[in-house]
């Protein structure tokens, strides 16, 4: 890799972006305000701070502030062969050209490190170690960036997950889930579940599960007069004072008190 360029910059009424086409690639990180770019003539991309852009070579393309104000850092590089240590990096990235890549957000501390670390190097009197310094912080940025993207995408997918895992934990409210069914439903170990469902929920499974319960057998004693017994059935107790406990030490009161004060009349 050959880094062109490592600095700071600002977009505003005077300073606007481009119109420009780079035979290298150009990397923009917003870190207050924001900015509107277009690209390829046809697309329209909305930066903010903590989001930033890789613009692949020959790729035609402009912009302005869309406030008063906007600071960004800009990294211009190059690859000039294949000989990387980083070849995730390079093989992700080398050769493409008439594109771009959006990072939608980052750890901006992290991030922002690396960018003033790559900056500090540019202002040193040039030496081909402090370029191979400058090449091996923009590669270390480049990958934290990537990164973020992957643990973003892994965060959808992961919330995605959850929400089929509570419609299957809603069909199944008459049985007697464990949390090794639930984990394995997952297919996570048990252990590995326990804790993202606790970051995810702020509860445990079980107590999340029969809070699923203790909401759908409050509604039932709201609006129908379905027995207690049948309702204790629908939620997998088998005699009606285990169902009594449960509901009273969820709801601070009985079921036969919640219906008599919650059931319409007429």
């Amino acid at each position: 890799m050959r880094c062109l360029l490592n600095n700071y910059g600002e977009f505003d009424e005077v300073h606007t972006i481009g119109p420009a086409v780079w035979p290298h690639f150009d990397l923009i990180c917003v870190h207050k305000g924001e900015v509107l770019i277009r690209l390829l003539k046809d697309r329209e991309v909305l930066l903010t701070s903590g989001q930033g852009i890789l613009i692949y070579p020959d790729t035609p393309f402009d912009g302005y502030s869309k406030v008063v104000r906007t600071d960004v850092s800009v990294h211009h590089f190059a690859f000039e062969d294949n000989r990387s240590s980083f070849s995730h990096i390079y093989t992700s990235i080398a050769g493409k050209r008439q594109g771009f890549e959006i990072f939608p957000s980052y750890s901006v501390p992290e991030i922002n490190r690396e960018i003033a670390g790559a900056i500090a190097l540019a202002y040193q009197d040039f030496s081909p170690l402090l370029q191979d310094m400058r090449a091996a912080t923009m590669l270390l940025m480049l990958a934290k960036l990537k990164l973020c993207v992957a643990r973003s995408r892994g965060k959808v997918a992961q919330a995605s997950n959850f929400e089929d895992l509570i419609e299957w934990l809603r069909s199944r409210m008459e049985e007697s889930l464990t949390l090794d069914d639930m984990a394995a439903r997952m297919n996570l170990s048990t252990s590995h579940f326990r804790a993202l469902f606790k970051t995810h929920f702020g509860v445990a499974p079980g107590n999340f599960f029969l809070g699923l319960k203790m909401q759908e057998a409050a509604r039932l004693l709201r609006e129908t007069w379905t027995p207690i017994k049948e309702i204790a059935a629908r939620f997998g107790y088998i005699e009606a004072p285990h169902f009594h406990r449960a509901f009273k030490s969820y709801h601070n009161i009985t079921p036969n008190k919640y219906r008599l004060t919650h059931l319409p009349r007429g």
